[in-house]
């Protein structure tokens, strides 16, 4: 049965306007800024995969410090553009009055730049924009970095023109990131003594979305990451992650999973996830 594109919640329309801010102040870079996480899912697997409307409130956008030929003064693009730090070290929000800010709790929209690890070419692209907080250190985003294509990334406003061309995350990374997630949060909680946060039906979703959509070629893709030196760590990792969580219905991703989709009045997809 065909189904009809749901229409994109405010939410997510002010997600990809944040997001295209974010693209068009970072333009001087653009070869070396890769789009991973949600909106990348969203752009990859057409909304209509699950009959569940997901919110995305953030971007992901990792730098490729192989990519980069000059001066890349991530903070001082991004603040000319009206954005500003926070909440943390690479997340950026549009810079607001007070009251925007009130409302930003219980409505968070931010883009998030990132670093995959490693060291910085400083003589080339000038101060590491980890050392000032204006990028988070990542590791793992380094999977984006190899398996990426470009794409037209446009508004959901229709009123904005918007469409640039963007380099976006393939399927094999983005449901690798999204496993090691899971994985990172386990371990976090582990060395605090305390239990695993649990997983948020979004991110369960965002991989069933990954793994329904996913083409014949999503196994080799899978197999390209685990062979990549780079990608190797974190491949092995997420593959873990995806034979426990999700290798059977009764595991834990599984039952989350046909829990979410039951609740949403779609058992017969639950049932066959």
């Amino acid at each position: 049965m065909h189904r009809v594109e749901p229409p994109p919640t405010a939410e997510r329309i002010e997600s990809r306007r944040l997001l295209l801010d974010a693209l068009a102040a970072l333009a001087p870079i653009a070869p070396a800024v890769v789009l991973g996480g949600g909106q990348a899912v969203d752009l990859q697997v057409p909304a209509s995969t699950l009959p569940v409307q997901l919110s995305t409130r953030d971007g992901d956008l990792t730098l490729d410090v192989r990519a980069l030929t000059g001066p890349s003064p991530v903070g001082a693009m991004l603040a000319a553009a009206g954005l500003r730090i926070t909440g943390g070290h690479g997340h950026w929000a549009r810079a607001a009055s007070r009251l925007r800010l009130f409302l930003a709790r219980r409505w968070p929209v931010r883009v998030d730049v990132m670093v995959p690890g490693g060291d910085w070419p400083v003589a080339v692209a000038g101060p590491d924009p980890r050392a000032s907080g204006d990028a988070s250190d990542m590791p793992p985003m380094v999977v984006t970095l190899l398996d990426d294509a470009p794409r037209v990334v446009g508004a959901l406003d229709p009123a904005d023109p918007r469409r640039p061309t963007v380099r976006v995350a393939g399927l094999a990374s983005l449901l690798l990131t999204k496993l090691h997630k899971f994985e990172t949060r386990r371990l976090r909680a582990e060395a605090r003594g305390a239990r695993a946060a649990p997983i948020h039906d979004k991110d369960v979703l965002d991989v069933v979305r990954i793994v329904l959509a996913a083409p014949p070629t999503l196994a080799t893709d899978l197999a390209r990451l685990r062979d990549d030196p780079r990608g190797a760590a974190v491949a092995r990792t997420s593959l873990s992650v995806l034979r426990t969580c999700f290798g059977a219905l009764d595991a834990l991703g599984g039952r989350q999973a046909h829990a979410v989709l039951a609740a949403a009045g779609v058992p017969r997809l639950a049932e066959d996830a």
